[in-house]
């Protein structure tokens, strides 16, 4: 405690810290709010989090755990230019080192979504192709450059990147495997791009369960889906 008082910088971040935990139970509330139906209360808590958030980035601007979350919610909440904004603050502050080390491609991809969704998708493409050289053997970065190659025609690029999603998911040492929703987006871009054998394997993927819990739920999906707000306050790079 001594050693606290007399560091400045650990105080802050130790206050920080508390504003983050307590935004966390608020969106534990939220989520028990929104199981039982209860829309207007989840929403009230959900903003409470986000004001705890802006608290805990005030007492300590550095603290990117607290603003990683922060990019969460604003995900959830559709604001993507705030969601780019604090993302991109996180990822300028990191060095390409530190960036790698993090082994998670999770917070380039919140920023390729965030500039899909608001219409940059040259700078989406730029932040998933950074993604797919940092982590190479995470398939996510590369489904979504599969997804954005399509959306502006260059199918040929867009078709090898859903492979090499696939391939990369396929192997026994993916440690970010795609949900079967993702396979199964993935499979309908080699579908349309006359791909054989992909529908078939579309087919098998809708039939199949999900039995080995490795549904990672709190990655940037390619299709537009946010990170759970419960899931992702649990999960974050790890370098943060």
């Amino acid at each position: 405690m001594d050693n606290m008082a007399d560091d400045p910088d650990a105080k802050a971040l130790a206050l920080s810290e508390a504003k983050r935990q307590e935004a966390l139970e608020l969106i534990e509330r939220a989520r028990h709010y929104q199981d039982q139906g209860d829309v207007e209360s989840s929403q009230t808590e959900v903003t409470n989090a986000w004001y705890a958030l802006d608290e805990a980035l005030t007492i300590c601007p550095s603290n990117h755990r607290a603003r990683f979350l922060l990019v969460s919610c604003a995900m959830n909440a559709e604001d993507y230019a705030r969601a780019k904004l604090e993302a991109l603050t996180i990822y300028k502050d990191l060095s390409s080192e530190q960036l790698s080390s993090m082994g998670d491609s999770v917070l380039h991809l919140s920023i390729a979504h965030a500039s899909k969704m608001l219409g940059d998708v040259d700078e989406a493409l730029q932040f998933a192709n950074e993604a797919s050289e940092l982590y190479p053997n995470d398939p996510q970065p590369f489904m979504v450059l599969g997804e954005l190659l399509e959306a502006v025609g260059r199918n040929e690029e867009a078709e090898h990147n859903c492979r090499q999603a696939l391939l990369r998911n396929d192997s026994p040492d993916c440690q970010h495997i795609l949900n079967q929703q993702n396979v199964f987006f993935t499979l309908c871009c080699l579908t349309s791009f006359g791909a054989p054998g992909a529908m078939h394997r579309g087919r098998d993927v809708r039939t199949e369960s999900n039995t080995d819990g490795r549904y990672v739920a709190t990655r940037i999906s390619a299709f537009g889906r946010c990170l759970p707000l419960s899931e992702a306050s649990r999960r974050r790079p790890s370098d943060l």
